[in-house]
């Protein structure tokens, strides 16, 4: 055993570690050491003898620096010329007094110097500093007005355009954490910094502006959504109970079947509905109408010519793409969803003007009803389309492609329709036309045939000649007589003609 320990003595030392052992640990009651500091060890400040003229970069925040290639580069044992770069960008004293000394003087001698204004410190990257300006430029509130605006989710004040237009000013954590570090003069720093200063100290302020602009867009949004479904499955359903638009298909499958009875296309169970757009092809054999204008002219003969009126939503439901639909759905139900979130994170008001939470939660409970029915009846779109375009056995068609063939098939019966009234009102015109020329042809009286023999006979012939050469020879002795009188009036007067 060891020998005893003399008095005030330590201990006996501790034995020997094991290799691969750490240290011993540390006595009871002895505290921890620091925390370690997160980013790398601050820099070395550096204050040049004169205002030097600033090189507007964007600095990195400490905690971004770990782990890139900033940390190999040691800038503090580079040796720099500082009289050379005072020289260079070092603002000259002697320049801004004689400046002074000449704004002194002239007109405003006597007076004392204004005092020279300073130019605004920039911190945020200069061309999202001149965006961010712009947009703050068209608002016509100022910062204050603004952070009130947005904690009180004032629609009076921020419309649709001014809330989509904030969410591009919302700071980012980078900038934020730059102007945290900023340790000068506040009141000298730009107009974007000094509203950056002020909004950000909204939490979720991203998330707010979001939601907020979601719900100023949600009436329209959703009123536009909830016609276009309804438009869609109202189609459908008036394809599907359609009676006449069966008997259309019916007529035309018995009239193909027989143009094509001697051929491979004949004894046809059904057709593609693209085929309904190929009757005009089939011309007659005079070329004056075609086998669509001959289906128009049965239907009319069989007064079933109201096929759109029994479809009344179909051209309305040409517009309605169905995929776009559901994204459109998916988009407000995701951003419904967004706005829970949100209410989740500001469970509490953050200062008494602050009324995210009242409103929002007023706006979420009554939106989430309608927004649900909505999606039951998005859910039954692409079934009941399936359904009808099961039954025609024309599976690879999409929803708006089907309607549009119908709505055109529609169309062009009219439109044959129509033609053939116009062709039949100008045929019976040309039929009463002709059968008016017969007739009066057939009672018109015969031409009369002067017999000149048969004058000569009876002597009438030489009674007419002279007659006539009577009244020419009175004729001839009157036109004398005027000439002669016009000549003895103008010798009277004096006047010559």
């Amino acid at each position: 055993p060891p020998p005893p320990m003399m008095p005030g003595m330590g201990g006996p030392p501790p034995p020997p570690m094991m290799p691969g052992m750490g240290g011993p640990p540390p006595p009871p009651g002895m505290m921890a050491g620091p925390p370690v500091p997160v980013g790398p060890p601050a820099k070395k400040k550096i204050k040049p003898p004169v205002k030097m003229r600033g090189f507007m970069w964007n600095k990195l925040p400490p905690n971004k620096v770990m782990g890139t290639i900033w940390l190999d580069l040691d800038d503090e044992k580079l040796r720099i010329d500082s009289k050379e770069l005072v020289g260079l960008f070092g603002v000259d004293d002697e320049e801004k007094e004689s400046k002074g000394s000449e704004l002194s003087s002239g007109s405003d001698k006597g007076k004392a110097p204004e005092k020279e204004k300073q130019k605004a410190i920039d911190l945020i990257d200069s061309k999202r500093s001149t965006n961010i300006g712009i947009r703050l430029s068209t608002i016509k509130l100022t910062h204050k007005e603004i952070k009130t605006a947005i904690l009180k989710l004032d629609e009076s004040v921020i419309s649709e355009n001014i809330a989509s237009g904030l969410l591009t000013c919302v700071p980012l954590p980078e900038e934020i954490e730059i102007l945290n570090s900023f340790d000068g003069n506040k009141e000298q720093l730009g107009n974007v910094e000094k509203f950056f200063l002020e909004i950000k100290s909204i939490t979720f302020l991203e998330q707010r502006l979001k939601t907020f602009t979601f719900k100023l867009q949600y009436p329209q949004k959703m009123s536009e959504l909830c016609a276009n479904v309804d438009i869609y499955l109202s189609a459908v359903k008036e394809i599907h109970n359609s009676k006449l638009l069966k008997e259309i298909l019916t007529l035309i499958l018995a009239i193909g079947n027989y143009l094509n009875g001697s051929t491979a296309r004949g004894e046809a169970h059904g057709f593609k509905l693209e085929n309904l757009l190929k009757l005009a092809d089939t011309k007659t054999n005079d070329k004056k109408s075609t086998l669509l204008h001959f289906l128009a002219r049965k239907l009319a003969a069989d007064n079933k010519l109201g096929l759109r009126d029994e479809l009344k939503n179909l051209d309305a439901a040409t517009k309605v793409v169905l995929e776009q639909t559901v994204s459109d759905f998916n988009q407000i139900e995701g951003q419904l969803n967004s706005v829970k979130s949100c209410l989740e994170k500001i469970s509490s008001p953050s200062s008494p003007e602050d009324k995210y939470t009242v409103i929002m939660t007023r706006f979420y409970d009554n939106s989430e009803k309608a927004v649900s029915e909505l999606k039951t009846k998005v859910l039954k779109c692409e079934p009941e389309f399936k359904k009808i375009i099961t039954s025609y056995g024309d599976t690879d068609k999409k929803s708006d492609e089907f309607f549009m063939i119908l709505s055109k098939f529609c169309k062009q019966i009219e439109t044959a329709h129509q033609e053939n009234v116009t062709n039949d009102l100008l045929e019976k015109k040309r039929a009463e036309k002709a059968k008016l020329e017969e007739e009066t042809k057939k009672n018109k009286p015969p031409k009369q045939v002067i017999d000149i023999e048969q004058l000569q006979g009876e002597g009438l012939l030489a009674e007419m000649t002279g007659k006539l050469t009577a009244d020419a020879f009175a004729l001839k002795r009157g036109g004398q007589r005027a000439a002669r009188l016009g000549q003895h009036v103008s010798r009277k007067s004096g006047i010559g003609i």
